[in-house]
């Protein structure tokens, strides 16, 4: 993490918030910087590693490889034709995030399929919905689909210690650092929201075992490790002062408010998780700088990133190996439960 003491006046950044590039060189990864408006589709193909990479490098470097930009493999992500669930989580983002003329503005819900109606009338309505919704610039989402996203999104409003989580603030903003001490490595995050006083995340749970749905979301953030998305992220948000001084400022922004953010030293960072299957319920948690887990979650970031570098030193961007010694199965190594009677 690189450590910038606060910004303590609006003089101390001068104009340099005030910067505005509209054009970026798509053939070039872009340079360290604050991004806003950055597409999704270029953010998720830089070659800095986000939480999820270094979540990937610390369960498996080779893992990391094949999934990243190393891999001449590797899929392109197709942004003409998303997943269904990756459809549904842009369009619940943009309304959440950005509200119903956004989001009126991308998505039309689809008719509903008529009764009794065969896999290929489907695919045929699905077609023309499409085809109508592409006539307009928008995208057609399934009409169950679309009725979840507007109430889960009024669950999310209505709830009264969570109304007002994603207003103001500005949603989507992309942030690219150098590490200071790795050589050729950078880091990004990618904020759903960002406040003066906070960042804010949106994530689903399938809760698919059906647990209560505040166990849940710890459960999720223990089997994810959610908390080293959130300590990245805060580490994102503490390199804000120094790359607004260096007017490493990209796209339409209100320059007083990111002088104002950077300003701000007092923050934190808040999830808000969502039940994607049964009711849409929604619990916010928060995670301070101060958690005792930011700084178990910051030495598993260190472990990781060190991982990366041994790897990238022994194999550059050639395939990445796993090259442990052949050994002897060792009882003392099997799962407790293993061999146990019925």
């Amino acid at each position: 993490m690189t450590n910038v003491e606060p910004l303590n006046s609006f003089e101390k950044i001068g104009d340099a918030a005030k910067r505005v590039v509209d054009n970026i060189d798509p053939a070039k990864p872009a340079g360290p910087g604050i991004y806003f408006g950055m597409d999704e589709i270029e953010y998720h193909s830089h070659p800095a590693l986000g939480s999820t990479d270094i979540r990937r490098v610390l369960r498996s470097a080779p893992d990391y490889w094949w999934n990243s930009w190393m891999n001449p493999h590797r899929p392109p992500i197709n942004e003409n034709k998303p997943t269904p669930a990756r459809l549904f989580g842009k369009a619940f983002h943009k309304l959440v995030l950005e509200g119903k003329e956004a989001f009126d503005a991308e998505y039309v819900r689809r008719p509903d399929d008529a009764a009794n109606a065969t896999p290929t009338q489907k695919a045929a309505t699905t077609k023309a919905a499409n085809a109508a919704a592409a006539q307009v610039g928008k995208q057609s989402l399934h009409g169950e689909d679309y009725d979840r996203i507007i109430v889960a999104a009024e669950m999310i409003a209505r709830n009264p210690n969570l109304a007002g989580a994603f207003d103001g603030g500005a949603s989507e903003v992309s942030v690219i650092w150098d590490h200071p001490t790795i050589k050729d490595l950078q880091l990004k995050v990618r904020f759903d929201k960002l406040k003066p006083r906070g960042i804010g995340d949106l994530k689903s749970i399938a809760n698919e075992r059906g647990r209560e749905f505040n166990q849940a979301c710890r459960m999720a953030i223990s089997d994810h490790r959610y908390d080293i998305q959130a300590k990245h992220y805060l580490n994102g948000r503490a390199v804000l002062p120094d790359l607004v001084r260096k007017g490493l400022v990209y796209g339409e922004h209100d320059a007083e408010w990111l002088v104002r953010v950077a300003a701000t030293a007092d923050y934190g960072f808040q999830w808000v998780f969502f039940q994607s299957g049964d009711s849409p319920i929604s619990k916010g948690i928060t995670f301070s700088p101060d958690n005792p887990i930011a700084e178990i979650a910051q030495d598993h970031i260190d472990h990781a990133l060190t991982i990366w570098d041994q790897f990238y030193q022994q194999f550059g961007t050639e395939m990445w190996l796993l090259t442990d010694p052949v050994e002897e199965l060792s009882i003392d190594e099997m799962p407790a439960w293993f061999a146990r009677a019925a």
